[in-house]
Order: C-alpha cells, then structure tokens, then sequence
C-alpha cells in the first residue's frame, strides 16, 4: 500500500515539474508585439501616410521559441498593411474614411490554440491587380 501511496505521489511531483517546465517556456505575446509600434509608426512616415496600431491580447502567452518564428512573418504582414492596404491620407478622405488609417494586431487564445490576427481598415485587394490568366499546375497530378 505504501509503495502505491509512493508512487501516486512521485506522479504527482513530475507532473508538477513538468507544467513549471512548460511555464518557463511561455512568455507574453507582448514581448514580440512591443517592438512593432515603432516600426509601423516609422514605415508610415516613409510613406506618408497616417496610422495608428492598436495591440490587442498582449498578455496572451505563447511558447518562446515559437515567438521567435514569428516576429519576422508578423513585420511583413504589418509591412504590407502599411504598404498595399492603408491608403494615403488624401485617398481615405475622398473615400469617406478618417484620414488615419488602423491596423490592429491581436492575439487571442481559441480552442486550445493562439490565434494571432493583423487586420486593417485598408482598400482591400484590387483584383484588378490580380493577374487571373496564372493557372497554377497540381503539384501532384
């Protein structure tokens, strides 16, 4: 009965050990998020366009390694909101829009996964851009 006892308790210990483990691991989604305010704020000003990056789920955590991979697909996508989506200040008035454009970059636990989304208040796509001849071969026929 002792040996039961004993081992039911050292599961208990290692299972313990191994969510503290997991939890050194994790860090804010803010510690990737933080840096981007600037980078935006300074692509705009390139551009000349007005912008403003609102951060949402900051404290959502996400394993650190898995932070690391994302930070340069995030500043692209942030890159081409500011680029392709956000019109010049000029063009959003005629439009009927405020002049400062939003990109929001959120992230947000769901169904047991981090969702991270950049979303802005852009023009959109213009099809008229998308070349709708490519036809594109299976890769596996």
């Amino acid at each position: 009965k002792q040996n039961r006892e004993d081992v039911a308790s050292l599961g208990q210990v290692v299972m313990e050990l191994q969510e503290d483990a997991l939890g050194l691991r994790m860090l804010p989604v803010s510690t990737v998020f933080d840096t981007f305010p600037r980078a935006v704020r300074d692509l705009a000003r390139e551009r000349g366009k007005e912008i403003s990056l609102i951060i949402q789920g900051g404290e959502t955590e996400l394993d650190k390694q898995m932070l690391e991979r994302i930070n340069d697909p995030l500043m692209h996508m942030l890159r081409n909101s500011v680029d392709h989506g956000i019109e010049e200040p000029e063009e959003r008035v005629a439009a009927g829009k405020p002049r400062r454009g939003t990109i929001w970059l959120r992230a947000y636990p769901l169904a047991g996964t981090i969702v991270i989304e950049v979303e802005d208040d852009g023009r959109g796509i213009d099809e008229d851009l998308i070349d709708h001849g490519l036809a594109v071969e299976p890769l596996n026929p």
